[in-house]
């Protein structure tokens, strides 16, 4: 009896990224220094420099809402 022998490749597709429609990822531009930027704090209605913010990744401009003043008086108050 004769055994033919079977394609035992699977039958997945590489594809690339680009092939998938997914964007590119590419560099991200280098960020301004918080010396140099100026931000609004919502809480205290100024506008103060970026040195007074502090960070938070999951923001466009890489810094918090509140200044470093309002959110130490908030988490305080909220502590007390």
């Amino acid at each position: 009896m004769a055994t033919t022998k079977k394609n035992t490749k699977s039958a997945t597709a590489t594809t690339s990224a680009s092939k998938t429609g997914a964007p590119k990822r590419t560099k991200k531009a280098p960020a301004k220094k918080k010396t140099e930027m100026k931000k609004y704090c919502g809480r205290c209605e100024r506008t103060r420099a970026g040195k007074f913010f502090g960070s938070n990744a999951c923001r466009k401009d890489g810094l918090a809402d509140w200044c470093k003043e309002c959110y130490g008086a908030w988490r305080k108050a909220r502590n007390a």
